[in-house]
């Protein structure tokens, strides 16, 4: 071991000496708890350190080592005073360095002028060399090469072993010291003595010139000691040093038990998954299934045979990993029956015979590839309109102004209402606070959408004509003048699919609108598409939102999403000023017009222009286009006279002002939830 004197110049002050801190280092750096003996014991340096780790080159400067009387604690390190003027392993007497600049000696510089510089200054403290410090019997060259030869040594392995055959070379370890003028003594500790080309140096020139450290010169030391000229066995983190690491055979045994567990259980479905963006679903559990209890089925079979099960973490790690084809059905709701009905039959198809099994698969497959060729027809039309949308943006536009063709989706969502607190009080949850109804009318092509919030107050009734008129103000005030325009809604048919919508789309043709309409229905249960996007950031916004007017329900919509994807459009306030007008089609239209037959089994209309009152239809995309005459007379170029809406009935009314009107924020109570006054029913 080396001696204080290798870290301390013979100039150390005495307020260094003094420092608790300064010793605390000194303590932590040199005496490691593997370098200690028993505590019962004191330390002799005479016999554990042998000749060449002797007192005397511990005490060069001045310091000494005393044992501390409490034997639990660490040696204390005492200074004295130092006059000799002596320089120690690399801290000069002119230089009052930090600590760690001895410490930083064992490591080879990347700044080669800084390494160089740290070389030069470097000296011992012994007399090995003719009475003068080993150092002096190597060049800056040496010192240098052999460093920085270390330094290259990637292998942490291979420089341990280069230093323990070093190490063997001159390293006693006989069972008596080797001592000619005092009596033998049992060994403590091994007597190393170091040399390089036949030049005997001490262990600070060693430990310098070899770029090793105090601590793991001791242990390699020790570690020859015990074992000889071999190399370290070194406890790496990973599953080969891990006890607990799970074998081959019993992961075998959890892919094993998953695999039988869903050929049993799980059903095999053609087509991507609803629910599921991924297209490599093989095998659905049903949903009363979890991975927990597929887990603790999973235990008990392991307990019954004798083998150890993993956790409940691991094996869904294990599943997820190893088998990603199957997976558990989530609840849902909205889906297609047609679906539903194929595959509770394959379902239940258990026990059938494989003719009966590929007939229900067959027909399943072939409906998800009619589902596919609506949806893609879909794609098709939004992918027109935006090579086709430049940099225009929603009007006001006048009709027939741009010749470009332009695809717009229409649905309703489901209504939300006000107040609502996303700390929602208990009382409120069994009341129904003021309905706000939400359309909306999505350009895909920009992407942006106009969502008519329509307040109870100002509400005719959810039907066709309430559709008609949004679509209509949606034309007049924000449509981009297109001469072609594709629709795309669901199959709702007391909104959408109905002779009114028709009748309408046919009267924008003949009225020079519009010179050709389609109005196309995806089928029913595959119906996802823009609308529900937006209207999904909407609820999503309205939730972490307190709303308590009609006036921050439009802010939630603006607030929805950072790009302006969502515009509000009030249709009316809260007192019953009308924003938006809307109009009796149905009795506007059916002088003029007569109904298609079965236009529910239908999918796709057209309408056009050089052919009026005549609607184009098929059944789906890639089936013939048949034709039909809908217009009896010529229509008036005009739209209806409005509509004025009915209002909230009296009792509504006293009910939103005795039950509402307390969850309502102080400033809108009189806006929101007035008292009740029957001279605003419009009647």
């Amino acid at each position: 071991m080396d001696g204080i004197a290798c870290l301390l110049n013979s100039n150390t002050p005495d307020d260094l000496s003094n420092n608790e801190e300064f010793q605390e280092l000194l303590n932590d750096y040199f005496f490691t708890s593997e370098e200690q003996t028993d505590n019962s014991e004191s330390v002799n340096f005479e016999t554990d350190l042998g000749e060449e780790d002797s007192l005397s080159d511990v005490t060069d400067s001045g310091a000494s080592l005393t044992k501390p009387s409490d034997v639990n604690t660490r040696p204390v390190v005492d200074i004295g005073d130092e006059e000799d003027g002596v320089e120690e392993c690399g801290i000069f007497s002119d230089d009052q360095g930090d600590i760690m600049e001895a410490i930083k000696l064992d490591f080879v510089s990347e700044d080669e002028v800084v390494e160089r510089a740290k070389i030069e200054k470097f000296s011992c403290s012994c007399s090995y060399s003719g009475g003068k410090p080993c150092s002096t019997q190597f060049g800056t060259e040496d010192f240098n090469r052999r460093r920085m030869a270390m330094s290259e040594l990637a292998d942490r392995d291979v420089k341990d072993m280069l230093l323990l055959g070093v190490i063997q070379s001159h390293i006693t370890l006989t069972e008596d010291t080797c001592r000619k003028k005092q009596k033998k003594t049992a060994r403590v500790r091994p007597r190393t003595s170091y040399y390089i080309e036949g030049k005997r140096i001490c262990r600070t020139t060693f430990r310098f010139m070899f770029a090793v450290g105090q601590d793991h010169l001791s242990k390699l030391i020790k570690h020859y000691q015990q074992n000889g000229l071999s190399p370290q066995t070194r406890k790496y983190p990973g599953r080969k040093n891990n006890r607990h690491a799970l074998s081959f055979e019993t992961v075998q045994r959890v892919v094993s038990y998953v695999t039988n567990y869903a050929e049993e259980h799980a059903f095999v479905l053609p087509g991507r998954v609803p629910g599921y963006h991924r297209s490599n679903i093989a095998l659905l559990l049903p949903s009363s299934d979890t991975k927990t209890s597929v887990w603790r089925k999973y235990v008990a079979a392991m307990e019954v045979e004798g083998q150890r099960p993993v956790q409940a973490s691991t094996f869904r790690k294990l599943w997820l990993s190893l088998l990603p084809h199957v997976v558990v059905a989530r609840p849902m709701t909205d889906l297609c029956w047609t679906c539903q009905s194929n595959n509770s039959l394959i379902l239940r198809s258990v026990n059938t015979t494989e003719e009966e099994k590929s007939a229900k698969l067959v027909a399943q497959e072939a409906h998800l590839v009619r589902a596919t060729a609506q949806r893609s027809h879909l794609k098709e039309c939004v992918a027109a309109s935006k090579r086709a949308i430049g940099d225009r943006k929603l009007g006001p536009n006048p009709p027939l102004s741009a010749d470009i063709s332009m695809h717009y989706s229409f649905d309703f969502a489901q209504q939300i209402h006000y107040p609502a607190d996303p700390q929602q009080a208990g009382p409120i949850y069994f009341l129904t606070p003021r309905k706000c109804g939400l359309f909306g009318v999505c350009c895909e092509a920009i992407p942006q959408q106009v969502n008519y919030l329509l307040d109870e107050c100002v509400t005719i009734k959810k039907g066709s004509d309430c559709i008609v008129s949004f679509l209509h103000h949606f034309f007049t005030t924000y449509g981009l003048g297109e001469t072609r325009v594709d629709l795309h809604c669901d199959n709702c048919s007391g909104q959408n699919k109905n002779r009114f919508m028709l009748w309408y789309l046919a009267w924008r043709t003949m009225t020079g609108r519009h010179q050709t309409v389609t109005l196309n229905f995806l089928l029913t249960g595959h119906t996802k598409f823009s609308p529900d996007w937006c209207f999904g950031l909407i609820k999503k916004c309205y939730r972490r939102t307190m709303v308590s007017s009609l006036a921050e329900v439009a802010q939630v919509v603006s607030d929805s999403s950072v790009k302006g994807i969502n515009i509000p459009q009030l249709v009316g306030t809260e007192d019953g000023d009308i924003l938006v007008e809307q109009f009796d089609w149905q009795a506007f239209l059916s002088p003029y017009f007569i109904p298609l037959k079965n236009i529910k089994q239908y999918h796709h209309f057209r309408f056009d222009a050089a052919s009026p009152g005549i609607v184009f239809y098929r059944e789906f995309a890639d089936s013939p286009e048949q034709s039909f005459q809908l217009s009896r007379a010529e229509p008036p170029m005009d739209p209806p006279r409005p509509v004025t809406p009915p209002g909230m009935s009296v009792a509504r009314q006293k009910y939103l002002f005795d039950k509402i009107r307390p969850f309502c924020k102080p400033g809108v109570r009189d806006l929101v939830c007035p008292a009740p006054q029957p001279e605003l029913q419009g009647q």
